[in-house]
């Protein structure tokens, strides 16, 4: 416990507890009412619209059980935010005096995590391989969910109207999804090797989920609050979600290290 309070010790004299700050001006990057009206959007977005969740929900037996479930979500939510400020807690005081990215350490912000575990923690026989696993497992299992998801959509959206493909039976059906989720999945370790340019991995992340869920919650809101609303209005609002990806386009951008060349103060003539 003590070198708990140590660490908050440190982070509250460099200012990192400034829980309630209202400044009211877009140009911040964050403060209180950004993080909590972010938050709030991107939560409606992934529980409310997404596919993933949509499947989840629908092999549930009644809307008792979908709300039971939502319910019981929020604790596990609660703790796994509050374990990653603590876990940012921890490094900002650990390193307060020595900043890996200016000493070359890393190269970028998103490997001050994996440093921090094999330069503090290497110690732990194991603990390091344990790291790894816990990660892939993460990111594997998301990214089943995920295009198990995607695959499906496009069956049932795209490629079931096909008049090659009419008349599938169910094993057949399952055929093409898996065909389906392969390809998209081939697509996706392609991706993830132009990642690594980013400049900021979960930062990107972020702005990438932002930018693709909003138009689609403000999809799902204008199907719940206009009535009148047809799929012509759904159609022209969702083609001009295009909007919203020149800003996220302009701020994702390779990361390219800068480096400083200091040059004496002397007069030109010398």
């Amino acid at each position: 416990k003590y070198f708990l309070f140590f660490f908050l010790f440190i982070s509250f004299l460099k200012g990192r507890f400034s829980f309630f700050t209202f400044t009211g001006d877009l140009t911040v990057r964050v403060d209180t009412t950004s993080a909590w009206l972010g938050q709030l959007f991107m939560s409606l977005s992934q529980f409310g619209c997404q596919q993933n969740f949509m499947q989840r929900y629908v092999s549930l037996k009644s809307t008792t059980e979908v709300k039971r479930a939502m319910l019981s979500n929020i604790p596990v939510i609660f703790v796994f935010f509050s374990l990653s400020w603590l876990c940012g807690l921890v490094i900002y005081a650990s390193y307060a005096k020595c900043d890996p990215l200016a000493e070359g350490y890393i190269q970028k912000p998103d490997e001050i995590l994996p440093f921090y575990v094999e330069d503090q923690l290497a110690f732990i026989p194991g603990f390091l391989g344990i790291f790894m696993a816990t990660l892939f497992n993460g990111a594997l299992c998301m990214m089943v969910s995920n295009l198990n998801s995607l695959a499906t959509v496009v069956w049932e959206d795209f490629l079931s109207f096909l008049p090659q493909l009419k008349g599938l039976s169910d094993k057949q059906q399952l055929v093409v999804i898996k065909t389906v989720t392969a390809v998209f999945g081939l697509i996706v370790m392609g991706v993830a090797f132009s990642v690594g340019l980013l400049s900021g991995v979960t930062e990107s992340s972020m702005l990438t989920f932002s930018a693709t869920s909003g138009p689609l919650l403000g999809c799902f809101i204008l199907a719940m609050l206009i009535p009148i609303a047809n799929w012509k209005v759904s159609r022209a609002q969702m083609q001009y979600r295009h909007l919203h990806y020149w800003p996220f386009i302009n701020y994702i951008r390779p990361y390219y290290i800068k480096y400083v060349r200091y040059v004496l103060p002397f007069p030109s003539n010398v």
